[in-house]
């Protein structure tokens, strides 16, 4: 509980609503959900942001066959990069998830028009029979490849409690919760800025990204 101006309290689990840098404290502050985002400045430059987006526009095809072509057409790898990053700054190795011998596809790119709606993401709910489901904690990170107006990602002090959350669970899409689920619970609006890496907890969402 934190005491807000006014000398209101509020409930939250948070100990700042400012973004904080990538290091091996905030990664487990962010683990712990003491802190809501963590913030890698420039990760990309403005040139490779518009030479990802000219990939992305020329091709129009499937995240996998996108993230081949930025290696192949830019010389960037951005899941190499992020798997450098971490372990640099955490000291602990890193490496895709496999299942019967087959890496799993890991970077979902996503051209978005309005809204995500309100949801979260854990494996050991959403995939109990895959390796990743046998995970304890577990993280998301978001690259905004083109400035837009908005953007921001809403994360909310809320953690996802699996099947007892179920009754806040929209018939469509299914994915969706409805905003009754996080009623009352502290909220930071993540801004949006082009280049930047961004991480934060996503089983403390749900989380709606604006645009």
């Amino acid at each position: 509980m934190k005491k807000a101006r006014y000398g209101r309290f509020i409930n939250t689990n948070w100990k700042t609503l400012h973004d904080q840098p990538l290091t091996t404290r905030s990664v487990n502050d962010l683990l712990q959900n003491t802190i809501p985002a963590i913030r890698h400045r420039n990760f990309l430059s403005a040139d490779e942001c518009s030479k990802l987006v000219d990939i992305v526009q020329k091709h129009q095809i499937g995240s996998y066959n996108q993230e081949r072509r930025f290696k192949a057409e830019a010389d960037i790898d951005i899941l190499g990069r992020v798997a450098t990053l971490l372990e640099e700054a955490t000291g602990l190795e890193t490496r895709i998830a496999r299942e019967d011998g087959r890496a799993y596809f890991a970077g979902l790119l996503r051209a978005v028009k309005d809204y995500i709606q309100i949801h979260s993401d854990y494996a050991p709910y959403d995939g109990t029979d895959w390796e990743i489901g046998k995970i304890t904690s577990q993280l998301t990170w978001n690259i905004l490849l083109r400035q837009v107006p908005g953007g921001d990602t809403i994360i909310y002090d809320r953690q996802w409690q699996g099947e007892s959350d179920e009754g806040f669970r929209k018939a469509f899409p299914r994915y969706a919760y409805e905003p009754s689920g996080v009623q009352g619970s502290v909220f930071k609006a993540l801004t949006a800025i082009e280049g930047d890496l961004t991480f934060f907890n996503s089983r403390y969402v749900p989380v709606p990204s604006l645009y």
